[in-house]
């Protein structure tokens, strides 16, 4: 009994092994690329007067280092369309039992 639930907690932690991180989803108007990146964690934060540009949303398994690869994943997409800063906004459960949770960011533009 006891090597059969080992097999399964290995077979588990291989499951979120391979799913890591995925590339962040979109939504929102692109600009031309920008080589830095603000991160904010509240809108209260920000000093700039800015505009959000769009919204992210990436799975990602809820060790601390695939949350790291997942927010360093976040700011290059981030640069990629254009944004200024990001202000993370929550962290989503989307079941305990799975370990998996979702990532979302707001991108921001400021104002010139």
């Amino acid at each position: 009994m006891k090597l059969s639930s080992l097999y399964c907690l290995v077979a588990v932690c291989l499951l979120l092994v391979s799913c890591g991180t995925v590339r962040p989803n979109y939504l929102g108007t692109t600009y031309p690329a920008t080589q830095t990146i603000d991160s904010y964690y509240a809108a209260k934060d920000v000093k700039h007067t800015y505009k959000v540009i769009g919204h992210f949303a990436v799975k990602s398994a809820e060790f601390t280092e695939y949350m790291e690869r997942t927010k360093k994943d976040i700011i290059e997409e981030a640069k990629k369309q254009g944004a200024d800063g990001l202000i993370f906004s929550s962290i989503d459960y989307e079941d305990k039992s799975s370990g998996m949770i979702t990532i979302k960011a707001d991108a921001i533009k400021y104002d010139k």
